[in-house]
């Protein structure tokens, strides 16, 4: 009996060191999306939820996939009121320049969903819409919390953003 109780007690400590080692990371996390350029005539702050998974092959690279959601205050006119979310499906990589601090970029998907009122016919649209999209930025890890500030944006598209992300990082 005190050899198993031993045994599971060395188990429940030792886990959170063998998930600090680990080389693959989860990081749930909260967004702030600023609009800039044409999106932000259309589209008031930003808000989001993201979760990220991370494998380092090396200490200085890591590969993410980033997978949130998206939505941005509504932005009135004389004529029109409008609205805008994003499901945001990501992958990118992470350069690490010193330890704790990293460079990204991602490009990905975004399926933005804008709405439309329009004041002077009472009449609503909503259509949504497959954005390929492209992220470049720097961040920097503390112990388990990962910050970053980042521009994403697309050639052929008007929604471009400026965003800072929030997460906590723990080892599957």
């Amino acid at each position: 009996m005190r050899r198993s109780l031993a045994s599971l007690t060395i188990l429940v400590l030792s886990t959170p060191v063998a998930l600090s080692q680990s080389t693959v990371t989860l990081s749930p996390g909260v967004e702030l999306s600023i609009p800039v350029r044409d999106f932000a005539d259309e589209a008031g702050t930003g808000f989001g939820i993201s979760g990220r998974v991370q494998f380092s092959p090396s200490t200085g690279l890591g590969l993410m996939g980033t997978v949130g959601y998206l939505w941005w205050g509504s932005k009135s006119t004389v004529d029109a009121t409008s609205s805008y979310e994003a499901l945001q499906t990501m992958g990118g990589l992470k350069l690490y320049v010193l330890k704790g601090v990293y460079a990204l970029a991602e490009a990905g998907a975004y399926f933005m969903t804008s709405t439309s009122s329009l004041t002077w016919i009472e009449t609503t649209a909503s259509q949504t819409d497959a954005r390929l999209m492209f992220s470049a930025g720097a961040g920097g890890e503390i112990g388990s919390i990962e910050f970053e500030a980042k521009y994403s944006g697309s050639q052929y598209t008007r929604e471009h953003t400026a965003s800072v992300r929030i997460g906590y990082r723990f080892g599957l």
